[in-house]
């Protein structure tokens, strides 16, 4: 059971490197050790402590949690009185010589902004602040803020695809969060696909490890060579083994799909060409293709390297393609 003090720290997210290790593997022995961190984390950062100081605490680890915040609090609010009282005209003339630096001699770009960035109609590299390599694949917008403290937190925002590279450091957390997941990461590589429109949001594992959250709080801890998916619509987290060679490997100008179907191969073909595809519902689902594609310089090239491999003909009009079972489709 974790103590008193290490919950504090990570509610307060204090934790070093190893201290958040532990944290991880207590999570994952139990779904009841999940259910509890998360009911806790919940209740931490919703503001609800405020109210279960007048009210009857649901828990004694829930009062000594607020016992032990409200001291710290106190302590602090004493030591800023007497500091206040006895330095008072000092710090009068600190706030306002910071506040001439600031606006006078410094341009205003405080740490805590959220910085955006897209990628647009190619695959952008890019490296934040604290060291992490991020690749954006094709139509991706990512925000990122770094807050200062102990410790720095990265937050970043992703819609679309994206493949982080993130450095061991122990004095800073990185979260990635998107519509559906929130992705705690220590120092490894993975990636995350949330594409606008598509059914589900999926996150890969390739190396070292990740607590991810949905957004019942639901967790899961990932291990390389696995892939989590939460559904939209249920926002369930599942999760299953995949190729971690084929993750991410979209950064070498490669389409990779394992066990993919022809609705599968279709939405990625949709993006990526930016084109509509109408599929005959004389195909047959049933067969899937695994491999990588080279992203040719037309659909035209893709779809012919496909045709054999799942058994189809297609005709491409304009931006729009038909797609229907092997000898079926006819020249106009």
């Amino acid at each position: 059971m974790l103590n008193d003090e290490l919950i504090y720290k990570y509610l307060n997210r204090q934790c070093s490197e190893e201290e958040y290790k532990q944290i991880l593997d207590w999570v994952n022995q139990s779904e009841d050790n999940k259910k509890e961190l998360f009911r806790l984390e919940s209740m931490w950062f919703q503001g609800k402590s405020a109210k279960y100081e007048k009210e009857d605490l649901p828990d004694e680890k829930w009062n000594r949690l607020i016992e032990k915040k409200e001291l710290r609090k106190a302590k602090s609010t004493k030591t800023l009185y007497v500091t206040f009282s006895k330095y008072a005209a000092i710090g009068l003339l600190l706030i306002l010589s910071a506040y001439m630096v600031k606006h006078y001699m410094q341009p205003t770009s405080p740490k805590d902004d959220w910085t955006c960035l897209k990628s647009g109609d190619s695959v952008k590299e890019i490296e934040l602040p604290e060291g992490t390599k991020v690749w954006m694949n094709k139509n991706t917008t990512l925000k990122y803020k770094i807050t200062s403290g102990e410790p720095t937190i990265c937050e970043v925002q992703l819609k679309g695809e994206g493949y982080f590279d993130v450095p061991k450091n122990k004095g800073r957390q990185f979260i990635v969060q998107t519509q559906r997941m929130k992705i705690n990461v220590l120092g490894t590589e993975f990636n995350v696909k949330a594409l606008p429109g598509k059914t589900n949001e999926e996150t890969s594992l390739i190396d070292g490890k990740i607590l991810v959250e949905g957004v019942n709080k639901d967790c899961l801890i990932l291990s390389p060579g696995e892939k989590v998916s939460v559904d939209n619509h249920s926002s369930e987290l599942n999760v299953k083994k995949v190729n971690s060679g084929l993750q991410g490997c979209w950064r070498s100008g490669l389409f990779p799909f394992e066990q993919a179907n022809i609705y599968d191969i279709a939405q990625t073909l949709e993006q990526y060409y930016n084109v509509k595809i109408f599929i005959s519902p004389n195909v047959d689902t049933t067969i899937t293709y695994s491999g990588v594609l080279k992203q040719k310089d037309s659909i035209e090239k893709v779809l012919t390297l496909l045709s054999d491999a799942i058994q189809i003909n297609y005709k491409i009009k304009d931006n729009r393609v038909y797609i229907d079972k092997r000898d079926t489709i006819t020249a106009d």
